[in-house]
């Protein structure tokens, strides 16, 4: 029972009128808005228990707005609340509305119910609603009943209107453009969602969908597949927004999943190694974006500090990149292998295409994979490889995107960590922990950094990258780990 349903059947508020089933509906499509200044419109007070429940439900930051036709539901105006009185079917009263509403989140139609009302209300206000907004017209029964001007497949009922959004989203493959074209509601609706008497329409900006054959670059074997199932703990997950890849020239967006036991991130459908290390090989735009500065980063750093003040032993560091971090090593007379897929790590010495180009043999005494296991499909069997050659005791450091982070939450698709394909995993420190440890690494150190330097403030503009050291809300998570 969600807090939604609770709050309905403990009846501690003003009357309401919900179906039981609606209650899970809502908690599935409105979980993302609890806590924000989210702005609900909602058709039809009556006694202005739903208002209540919404307000409770979303939080002080929360607006409601009521809109019911009888004066008397004014009374109910409450802190947060705030109700107008007209008639949803007339459309200059909708047009006025859309005017004095900043701005709309969510918009749930739950008036009068007639054809008229549920039509003219989605013309006027839809193209109101937020980009990222949700538009849910309830009660869709009454479109079979013919009191509210309904009947099986009758014609002019919102039923039968909804069935051309259906259309409507896949304009972009039409072809019979002068029949079914391209809309501004193609442009702009993610997804439909049609359940028992509600439809839920979810808005986000559509960019015409490439096939995903267009990233993979000529790769001859299988490239993606889909991933509902998390890579680390093999949980069930959810869909938490989208991600769109960056590659400047071929838009496509992935799903963004988030595994419900452990809390990890990934991308659905997700590329195979054998693409990934096809595209990196290649230096592809699908897999790298801008190259990071060319000093030592804050794990890098950190590696140095710790590891240099003993004395040289075997070294082997997964994903050498330009080389910074290996350099060092190889100068203070370590004893170091590598592994890179890019021509870019070529220059240095034994450093390999591939994990399996490595000698089976090989131990090390120390380990790195710094930004790499964001990188992989399936980083479990990565860390089991970094196991095997690792010596009893050795250590491992990496360093990967912090999926919990104050940005991650606050941004969504918009964190500057959602980088597909360059980016396909994102850990909490949970699932980054029981990866480790299904590999056969115990944790010893993990931090959630932004890749600053912990300073006391001298400035105000220093103050928040200092808290978010000092609370642990970085972006990113160094761990450090052991070989059991």
């Amino acid at each position: 029972m969600n807090d939604l349903e609770k709050f309905y059947t403990e009846g501690t508020g003003r009357m309401i009128f919900k179906w039981k089933h609606y209650f899970e509906i809502y908690d599935r499509h409105f979980a993302r808005f609890r806590g924000t200044d989210v702005h609900l419109v909602e058709f039809g007070v009556a006694h202005g228990g739903s208002l209540q429940m919404w307000k409770q439900y979303f939080g002080p930051r929360a607006r409601i707005f009521g809109v019911d036709i009888n004066p008397h539901c004014k009374k109910l105006e409450r802190e947060q609340i705030e109700i107008f009185i007209g008639d949803q079917e007339d459309r200059s009263f909708l047009k006025y509305l859309a005017k004095q509403i900043p701005r709309i989140d969510i918009l749930i139609d739950d008036g009068g119910h007639t054809m008229p009302q549920q039509i003219n209300t989605f013309e006027e206000l839809f193209p109101h609603v937020d980009e990222k907004g949700l538009y849910l017209c309830e009660d869709l029964h009454t479109s079979y009943w013919p009191e509210f001007g309904g009947g099986h497949k009758k014609r002019g009922t919102f039923i039968e209107y909804s069935k051309n959004f259906i259309d409507y989203i896949h304009a972009w493959h039409s072809a019979q453009p002068r029949r079914l074209s391209v809309t501004e509601f193609t442009k702009t609706v993610y997804s439909l969602h049609y359940y028992d008497s509600i439809l839920v329409i979810e808005k986000r900006p559509i960019e015409k969908p490439l096939p995903l054959t267009d990233l993979t670059e000529n790769y001859p074997g299988q490239s993606f597949a889909p991933c509902p199932i998390c890579p680390v703990c093999a949980g069930p997950s959810r869909i938490l927004h989208s991600a769109s890849n960056i590659h400047p020239n071929k838009p496509c967006a992935f799903n963004f999943r988030v595994c419900s036991t452990c809390g990890h991130g990934w991308i659905d459908p997700m590329p195979t190694q054998g693409l990934l290390n096809h595209l990196y090989a290649r230096g592809s735009r699908s897999v790298i974006g801008e190259w990071g500065p060319s000093q030592l980063t804050v794990p890098e750093q950190m590696c140095v500090r710790r590891e240099m003040k003993r004395a040289p032993a075997r070294y082997f560091e997964l994903g050498v990149r330009h080389g910074h971090l290996y350099r060092l090593f190889v100068e203070r007379g370590w004893k170091c292998t590598g592994v890179d897929p890019g021509d870019w790590a070529s220059g240095f010495p034994n450093v390999h295409r591939d994990l399996s180009d490595v000698d089976p043999a090989l131990t090390a005494d120390l380990l790195v994979a710094l930004d790499v296991l964001e990188h992989v499909s399936d980083p479990v069997s990565i860390l089991r490889n970094l196991w095997k050659l690792a010596a009893p005791k050795a250590k491992l450091y990496c360093a990967m995107p912090n999926r919990e982070s104050l940005r991650a939450r606050r941004d969504r698709e918009k964190w500057r960590m959602v980088r597909p394909l360059g980016h396909v995993n994102y850990y909490s420190k949970k699932s980054i922990t029981l990866a480790l440890k299904l590999a056969g690494f115990a944790v010893r150190y993990v931090r959630a950094t932004d890749l600053n330097e912990l300073r006391f403030p001298r400035r105000r503009q220093d103050i928040k990258p200092a808290l978010i050291e000092m609370l642990g809300l970085g972006d990113q998570w160094i761990v450090i780990a052991e070989r059991c």
